[in-house]
């Protein structure tokens, strides 16, 4: 374990929160790619014409239901999507992003059994569509967790405070005595940090990013706790 600003880290803590994608759970890029093409394929548009306006618009689809988002980007858009194309790019939405909960590690398991045996609160914060909120329900995830705050649910995204602070404030902790655990997009860390988080970055890739400490995989969380 490597801490780009203070060497190493020692101390307790009383609560992690941990992000999703590529860290509680892994998510290839080509993955992401399959369930866009997937979308774009159904809804019978093109990759530089529907994909591109899709990847545009994350924010409005991060931070709103799903349904929501896609009656949004037909009535902007003109592209008359019906009901049943949008049934079948949510259906096609959960095959595809859902297989990634199917890989969740027995070590990530592990890790949040054994801080909840260390009586540690945990949460999840994720930037991420609404559709997730079913795919965490029915994973390994499920009831592993203490509180769970989705940017399509709370209308804000990472960096943002507020999505933070409701992780805080559910958890009933001070942000001095908590840990925010995550891969660095999205400008995470920074945003954790800022708000007077202890910023974690898991990679395998040393001192590169935004200057927080760094391990290599989740169950090296443990020896900060």
């Amino acid at each position: 374990m490597h801490d780009g600003r203070l060497g190493t880290t020692t101390g307790r803590f009383g609560a992690v929160i941990f992000d999703l994608w590529k860290t509680l759970i892994p998510f290839p890029d080509e993955l992401k790619s399959a369930a866009l093409r997937a979308t774009v394929q159904i809804a019978g548009g093109t990759i530089s014409g529907l994909g591109a306006t899709w990847n545009q618009t994350r924010h409005e689809r991060e931070t709103m239901a799903l349904r929501d988002y896609l009656n949004w980007l037909s009535d902007r858009y003109q592209l008359k999507l019906d009901e049943r194309t949008m049934s079948d790019i949510e259906r096609a939405r959960r095959t595809i992003h859902g297989s990634t909960f199917k890989a969740i590690s027995d070590e990530t398991v592990r890790t949040l059994t054994a801080l909840r045996s260390r009586r540690v609160r945990t949460a999840l914060i994720s930037n991420c569509s609404s559709d997730v909120a079913d795919m965490l329900a029915s994973s390994r995830l499920a009831g592993r967790l203490d509180t769970i705050v989705l940017s399509a649910q709370l209308g804000v995204m990472k960096p943002d405070a507020r999505i933070y602070q409701t992780a805080l404030d559910r958890l009933d902790v001070d942000a001095r005595d908590a840990i925010y655990v995550g891969d660095g997009s999205d400008r995470e860390l920074e945003g954790a940090a800022a708000l007077g988080l202890t910023a974690v970055k898991l990679t395998s890739r040393k001192g590169d990013g935004f200057p927080a400490t760094q391990i290599e995989n989740i169950a090296e969380i443990l020896t900060l706790v």
